[in-house]
C-alpha cells in the first residue's frame, strides 16, 4: 500500500492518494490513517516569529548600511541600505538628508531583502520601527515591495513627529497580500513630505533596542511520502508492514511509527 501527499507552500496544491491493496487488516488501516493525520498536522505547523531585527543604536548616522542583529532560523541575515539620500551625522540613526520635498519619489528609500532558506516560505505581517527627523525632514513614509515591482503601497504613515518621544515611539505598518513566499522579496520604505533638502530623517532610537523589526511567520515547503509494505508493521502481534515518511527537501523530517507499541513520532 502506498500513500502520497504533496504539500507545496504550506497549502495543498495537490493531494493524490494511490492505494494498492493486497491484505490490509482493519487495525493496520486505522494506524495508517493516524500516520497520515500526524504527518498532515506536522507539515502544516508554522513558526510565529520576528523574521528580521535591526538596531541603529550606537550609529554615527553616516553609515550606508545596517546589518541585521537577529534573524529567524528559516530566514537569512539581511542588511538595510539606502538610495537617493545623503548620510548625515545624527547619532543612533540610519538615514540622512536629501529626502524629497513634498511628494514621494521612487528614487529615495531605505530597503532590505528577505530571503528564506531553501525549503521554507515566509509570510510577513508587519514592519515595526522608530523614526525621527529634523524639523524640515520627511514626515511621511510608505512601504512597498518587489512583489509587484514596488507599485502598490503596503502601508503609509503620515504626520511623523520630530524630537521628543519620536525615538521612543514604535511605528507599525501592517503587511497583507504577501503570503508563503519562497523566493527573495525586497521591501522599500520611502521617506517624503519634508520642507527642505537639508532636512534629515531615518530609523532612530534612544536606547539599545531592536528598533526595526519585521514580523511574520515561516513554514516548510515539503513533499511527504508515506509508504507501507508487508514486512514490519505489527497488528495484534502479526507482522503486517512498515510505515515511513520522507520529506523533501531531504532532511526536513523523520517520521517513525511503531504499531507494536501503539506510538508514533516525528523530528525536524
Amino acid at each position: 500500500m502506498k500513500v502520497f501527499f504533496i504539500f507545496t507552500k504550506t497549502k495543498i496544491n495537490m493531494i493524490k492518494i494511490f492505494m494498492q491493496f493486497k491484505t490490509v487488516t482493519k487495525s493496520l488501516r486505522s494506524k495508517i490513517y493516524f500516520a497520515i493525520l500526524f504527518a498532515f498536522l506536522f507539515c502544516f505547523s508554522k513558526a510565529d516569529a520576528q523574521l528580521l531585527q535591526w538596531s541603529t543604536f550606537g550609529n554615527l548616522g553616516t553609515e550606508i548600511s545596517e546589518p541585521s542583529i537577529a534573524n529567524n532560523v528559516n530566514i537569512l541575515p539581511a542588511s538595510i541600505t539606502h538610495a537617493g539620500i545623503t548620510p548625515a551625522a545624527n547619532g543612533n540613526r540610519l538615514g540622512g538628508s536629501a529626502w524629497p520635498i513634498g511628494a514621494l519619489a521612487t528614487t529615495d528609500y531605505l530597503e532590505f531583502t528577505v530571503t528564506p532558506n531553501a525549503g521554507f516560505a515566509y509570510t510577513p505581517t508587519s514592519l515595526v520601527f522608530f523614526w525621527d527627523r529634523s524639523g524640515t525632514g520627511p514626515s511621511s513614509v510608505t512601504l512597498r515591495s518587489s512583489n509587484d515591482g514596488f507599485v502598490a503601497d503596503l502601508g503609509t504613515l503620515t504626520g511623523l513627529t520630530t524630537g521628543g518621544t519620536a525615538t521612543t515611539t514604535a511605528r507599525t505598518i501592517s503587511i497583507a497580500g504577501i503570503v508563503n513566499k519562497s523566493t527573495p522579496t525586497t521591501f522599500r520604505l520611502y521617506g517624503y513630505g519634508g520642507t527642505a533638502a537639508t532636512g534629515t530623517g531615518g530609523f532612530d532610537c534612544a536606547s539599545a533596542i531592536n528598533n526595526v523589526v519585521l514580523n511574520g511567520t515561516t513554514s516548510p515547503l515539503s513533499t511527504v511520502t508515506l509508504t507501507a509494505n508487508s514486512t514490519n508493521v505489527y497488528c495484534f502481534g502479526l507482522n503486517e508492514g512498515t510505515i515511513t515518511a520522507i520529506a523533501s527537501p531531504a532532511g526536513l523530517y523523520t517520521y517513525t511509527l511503531n504499531p507494536a507499541l501503539g506510538n508514533a513520532g516525528a523530528t525536524p
